[in-house]
């Protein structure tokens, strides 16, 4: 649905799963309010075939990956309409994919060519700064999910951390790449690590494990993140209801103004968050809003 807005083909968009209306129309005020007044189709779980049926769409987008995809072709075979099955993505070139499969399917390459063309060179601006930072000069860094009980839910790959000239203490540990998939190590891996940048998931008005959470537990005390107050929230971009695609660009320029703050210093995070998500979905003072709500602001 993001990448459909983002192409400017909203109006083409008979139908919608209640998932997009949540985590679109009502987070961001301004982008395809016209959600709310289409027909609501259920769930790529929990599809309403019947009511898909009805409004008659020439294609019809799902989420298909693992047993999802028996799902999708049920939904093909039932209404006899074309399925396309996009799944979740835990990298730029995927997310990029994702974006040219729908250019492709809506007969909008160009303005998916477009788009990708200007998130890379937005990331360039970030990547010819940290392509130039030694290994021996770059933070390392624990991406914290949540804390659970006695361990920590993390990701074995995120790579905004590596753009934005990080390293990823967990790297290649291991993934489960579609939502919720996480990597499940112990408070005691955790503390031996004992990273420079602990970066923790905020994606809403209330994260699931806050910053404080962090800082104030007796067991982290000896961490030299917690004694530096290195702990940042971050964006969960690519682990947020299958990505959203301005807020992973966003990201990385956060996190690159963490993990270098010298070499970011007259980097604007809320003008340069305003621009990108301006230019994905093309309503101004998005990210000024979500970062109000999030705590970024």
């Amino acid at each position: 649905t993001r990448s459909v807005i983002e192409l400017g083909a909203a109006d083409k968009i008979v139908g919608i799963d209640i998932y997009s209306c949540k985590y679109i129309s009502d987070k961001y005020l301004g982008v395809f309010p016209e959600c709310k007044e289409l027909p609501k189709v259920g769930t790529y779980r929990e599809p309403n075939t019947e009511l898909i049926l009805s409004l008659k769409p020439d294609v019809i987008f799902t989420y298909a990956f693992g047993s999802s995809s028996d799902i999708a072709n049920h939904i093909q075979e039932t209404t006899g309409i074309p399925v396309v099955g996009t799944t979740w993505h835990a990298t730029l070139d995927h997310m990029f994919e994702g974006i040219e499969l729908v250019g492709k399917v809506l007969e909008k390459e160009k303005d998916a060519e477009e788009l990708i063309s200007y998130a890379n060179e937005e990331i360039a601006e970030v990547t010819d700064v940290t392509e130039e930072i030694p290994d021996s000069e770059k933070p390392t860094v624990f991406f914290i999910s949540r804390l659970q009980d006695g361990t920590i839910l993390t990701h074995g790959e995120y790579e905004s951390v590596n753009i934005a000239g990080g390293i990823l203490v967990t790297e290649g540990m291991g993934y489960v790449p579609q939502p919720g998939g996480t990597l499940v190590v112990s408070v005691e891996d955790f503390i031996a690590w004992d990273p420079d940048v602990i970066l923790v998931a905020r994606s809403g008005e209330t994260p699931r494990t806050s910053v404080d959470d962090i800082l104030s537990d007796p067991r982290f005390q000896t961490m030299k993140a917690v004694k530096n107050r290195k702990v940042n929230y971050t964006l969960s971009g690519f682990t947020y209801v299958c990505e959203d695609h301005p807020r992973v660009i966003t990201e990385i320029f956060i996190m690159a103004k963490i993990f270098h703050p010298d070499k970011f210093k007259k980097l604007n995070i809320e003008k340069k968050g305003n621009e990108i998500f301006r230019r994905f979905y093309g309503v101004d003072g998005l990210w000024t809003e979500l970062g109000k709500k999030c705590g970024y602001i």
